[in-house]
């Protein structure tokens, strides 16, 4: 019982820091800000970026948007391996 108030207690812990956590993902003129709690910061784009194909443009914001969700869930799971050592599992 103990270890599970621990559990609960190290996750609260982690879920606070995973939303100060800040992620970039840059590619093709596309920049995303997000925080380690997969909400997004910011979209924002080179000065030079064109705009012109909408059908592109979507892919690629798509794109960007998917790789800096990938990455905010590598860095959880990289600090859940690190609290799960913590408890001894």
């Amino acid at each position: 019982m103990q270890q599970m108030r621990e559990m609960q207690k190290q996750a609260q812990e982690l879920k606070k820091q995973m939303e100060t956590e800040i992620i970039e993902y840059e590619k093709d003129g596309i920049k995303i800000v997000m925080n380690g709690a997969q909400e997004l910061q910011s979209i924002s784009f080179d000065d030079d970026f064109d705009f012109g194909d909408k059908e592109k443009v979507g892919e690629q914001l798509k794109n960007a948007l998917n790789k800096a969700t990938k990455e905010s869930q590598k860095t959880v799971a990289k600090k859940m391996r690190g609290m799960m050592g913590d408890l001894g599992m």
